[in-house]
């Protein structure tokens, strides 16, 4: 059962130093690329797109019956698509964020895996998970700013290729950690839930924006 738990945090820690490397590098990558509008668009438009991917995969999470599947197949998808961020133009960059976040939409079903790896306690797990999660953020925020000298940005320079793979190989690697966590077998009902009209109302927040 530790050993599961350690892994589960290895994995949330190297998740999130990935998702500290990217607030940084991306968000210059885009500045540098076109202006503050297309800094705006790298930021906004993915949101909603996280919006929408937490409520689908949880949708799908609850069909397979399986959260740790969609976990390591979000994790996975997400992280293969930062390879091709460093040449890509202002709206390729927008474009390709904005599906790569709908993928990260899937990774909120971690905490639910942390919560079943040991039921009787929850409360020291997902503290041990928030720590894990902030300390791999900030130390991934810290680090994305020595990685590339800001007048790099903008281009497909080494220095930007390279840490944009470094991040994708991070997130590919912490996957390790997901593997071995398991879900609790619980009967559930199935309903048959009608999301459309959901992602209507968010297909036309997304036109608006």
């Amino acid at each position: 059962m530790q050993n599961k738990i350690r892994l589960a945090l290895f994995g949330a820690l190297f998740y999130n130093i990935t998702q500290g490397l990217a607030f940084t590098i991306v968000r210059l990558q885009a500045e540098a690329l076109g202006d503050f509008r297309t800094l705006g668009l790298v930021v906004g438009l993915p949101n909603f797109a996280l919006v929408a991917g937490s409520t689908f995969w949880g949708v799908v999470a609850d069909r397979w019956k399986n959260r740790r599947a969609v976990v390591v197949l979000c994790s996975i998808l997400s992280a293969v698509l930062y390879i091709p961020l460093p040449w890509l133009g202002p709206m390729g960059l927008v474009t390709v964020r904005t599906i790569q976040s709908f993928f990260l939409g899937g990774m909120v079903q971690i905490a639910t895996l942390f919560s079943e790896l040991d039921p009787d306690a929850r409360a020291t797990l997902m503290g041990k998970l928030e720590a894990a999660l902030g300390f791999g953020w900030g130390a991934g925020a810290f680090l994305g700013g020595f990685l590339v000298i800001s007048g790099d940005y903008g281009s497909a320079h080494p220095s930007v290729i390279l840490s944009f793979l470094l991040t994708a190989s991070i997130g590919v690697f912490a996957v390790v950690g997901y593997m071995g966590a398991t879900e609790r077998s619980v009967l559930r009902i199935d309903e048959d839930l009608d999301f459309a009209p959901y992602f209507w109302k968010l297909s036309r927040l997304f036109i608006t924006t």
